[in-house]
């Protein structure tokens, strides 16, 4: 007997502290993909870990339905980047900076011009949560579903 199954896509968002765009982008990706086999994670490459998601971000959220009050922030270092299919960078900077470790024959690396909210309040939030949220449109469009018989 064949049994089919999906293997589940791993989407890892990188922003800078791991706050702002890269928990906003999980979230909305995680709510997007509906019951797509897709597991996302968010980080930061300054990030230190343990801190809460901005003020704007949780409101921001909260707006669209979503909780953020429980996440923390974490630093990339703490992640074995040749367990993601595909690496989501929020600047070109951000890309540069991981580029090297990403392994080329496993995971693609994407990288989006979505400019930091943080600290310039909760209207560039809004703002940054809406170009993220077209962007998860487009970003779940590319991804194929990937079925395999065992």
């Amino acid at each position: 007997m064949s049994v089919k199954f999906e293997k589940k896509i791993s989407i890892l968002f990188v922003c800078g502290g791991n706050t702002c765009r890269s928990p906003i982008a999980a979230a909305l990706t995680a709510r997007a993909a509906g019951n797509r086999p897709i597991k996302v994670e968010s980080v930061g490459i300054d990030a230190d870990t343990g801190s809460p998601a901005s003020e704007e971000a949780i409101t921001v959220l909260n707006t669209l339905g979503m909780d953020a009050r429980l996440h923390r922030s974490r630093n990339i270092s703490e992640f074995d980047l040749r367990r993601y299919d595909y690496i989501v960078a929020m600047k070109v900077r951000i890309a540069d900076e991981i580029r090297s470790s990403i392994p080329k024959e496993t995971t693609r690396l994407i990288t989006w011009d979505v400019s930091d909210p943080w600290g310039h309040g909760i209207d560039a939030c809004r703002q940054s949560a809406q170009q993220i949220q077209g962007l998860v449109e487009e970003l779940l469009k590319m991804i194929p579903s990937r079925e395999r018989a065992s």
